[in-house]
């Protein structure tokens, strides 16, 4: 199984993409239901056919939930700073 996932990084006002892969193995039970004996999961580097292009702009979803305590003005002045 393949999933990514984002996060905005309030520091670099920029959004971020995460890989990662899970290998289950799976038995069958004998009364149909399947049973997870195993699985190893792993974070990876993104393979090129499947980097997410653009890339979503996460700051609005990011300081709609941030909450008071964040201001995403004093945010971006400093990322220019750097």
């Amino acid at each position: 199984m393949w999933e990514r996932g984002y996060y905005f990084a309030s520091a670099a006002q920029k959004t971020y993409e995460l890989g990662a892969s899970t290998l289950f193995l799976l038995e069958k039970q004998p009364d149909g239901a399947w049973k997870i004996l195993l699985h190893d999961t792993s974070t990876q580097g993104i393979p090129p056919n499947k980097i997410t292009d653009p890339i979503p702009d996460l700051r609005a979803l990011y300081y709609e939930r941030c909450g008071d305590g964040c201001d995403p003005v004093a945010d971006a002045k400093k990322a220019a700073e750097w």
